[in-house]
């Protein structure tokens, strides 16, 4: 059964509206003051909630606030009930979270259409949320235990084979197998470093003082991206793939870690995500304010469904294209973006290419605070 909280200092107005709710089939659980609410909302956990805003000692808009801050009753659907017809009262309520405004007096009807328009609303979106939830739940199960297994299947078997009495008397046989187990290691650290990164970069939402190091630091844009994109086609095998246009000497209010790291994704994944003989092209202008950064790369591309869709640990078409990886590294690209104050954005034609262009705030001056880094923070494996 749907239960609701209906929170009113007016003890007719409070049970007027129970008596409404009750008859057509709802739970009613009610509250005389803001601070009782609260208490309720954070205890039995409502399906919604209807607050009359003009209450002593706590307010409505009060009452909010608090079940907006508090984890377990920020996303329930909150309505005023008020006297109030000012725009500027309700544009008050609107703009702290509320989802609905509903002035007195209202009828029964009134008062059950906009409950069902909240719940019904709520109830798609809850919809979306289990399958999405679901999708990244079936991805993971899929990719990162082979993710895992992978690298470690190659680190045993060439331990084994180390063992065998016939290869351990030939040095360069050993040489060559202690390279595989080394590939083999270095890419699952490669591994857990994104995992790990990616969970920390979330931590830094709303956390002003991490932000602020990550958007104080100036940092030389040519160098970073000349250097970051060379090594990743070093390491594709494809330095004869990547033309660079690099003409601004512009600096960045970036981390050179984040700058790195947007960088060595967006990258590699163009290197990945094409094969031998097409071309990565990078290229940097300014905009205003903006750095303009654009990676694009030649080869099957995706379609707007797919870019829509793009999340952590997801990977399109990976059965049939055998990628390795988690999708992570887009996903770390766009985060770091956007805490940076920027944006992430791609497009493609399937089949042909596609194009991520990143664009970051410029320093307008070299600032004088102290050159923060986050290497104490993050695992920077090169």
């Amino acid at each position: 059964m749907t239960t609701v909280l209906v929170i009113d200092d007016q003890i007719t107005a409070r049970e007027v509206t129970a008596d409404i709710l009750t008859s057509v089939g709802f739970e009613v659980v009610t509250a005389a003051s803001g601070q009782d609410g609260i208490q309720l909302a954070q205890s039995r956990q409502p399906d919604l909630i209807l607050c009359d805003i003009t209450m002593p000692q706590i307010s409505g808009y009060e009452v909010l606030e608090a079940i907006r801050q508090h984890p377990a009753t920020s996303m329930i659907p909150f309505i005023f009930l008020s006297a109030q017809t000012a725009k500027a009262d309700q544009r008050r309520g609107m703009e702290l979270g509320a989802d609905d405004y509903l002035t007195k007096p209202f009828t029964p009807n009134e008062l059950i259409q906009a409950l069902k328009a909240r719940l019904e609303k709520q109830g798609a979106l809850q919809t979306f949320s289990n399958q999405a939830l679901d999708s990244l739940r079936s991805s993971l199960s899929l990719t990162l235990p082979h993710e895992l297994r992978t690298p470690l299947h190659g680190i045993t078997g060439f331990a084994q084979l180390l063992k065998m009495t016939a290869i351990a008397q030939d040095p360069a046989e050993v040489a060559e197998i202690a390279d595989c187990i080394l590939i083999s290691a270095e890419r699952l650290e490669k591994l857990i470093d994104k995992f790990l990164l990616h969970g920390q970069l979330s931590s830094f939402i709303g956390n002003s003082q991490k932000l602020r190091i990550l958007q104080v630091q100036p940092c030389s844009v040519s160098e970073i991206v000349t250097l970051r994109s060379q090594q990743q086609a070093e390491k594709a095998d494809r330095l004869a793939d990547l033309d660079l246009n690099l003409p601004i000497t512009d600096e960045l209010l970036c981390s050179q870690f984040s700058l790195s790291k947007i960088v060595d994704e967006l990258v590699e994944n163009a290197f990945k995500f094409s094969v031998s003989g097409d071309r990565v092209q990078i290229s940097c202008q300014t905009a205003q304010n903006w750095l303009v950064l654009t990676v694009v790369n030649q080869g099957r591309g995706m379609t707007p469904h797919q870019i829509t869709d793009i999340n952590a640990y997801r990977q399109f078409d990976r059965t049939h294209y055998e990628q390795q990886g988690l999708g992570l590294g887009l996903a770390i690209a766009q985060k770091l973006a956007e805490l940076q104050g920027g944006t992430l954005e791609l497009k493609s034609m399937p089949g042909i290419e596609i194009t991520v262009t990143v664009r970051l705030p410029i320093a307008p001056q070299r600032s004088l605070l102290r050159d923060y880094t986050l290497r104490h923070n993050f695992c920077d494996r090169r």
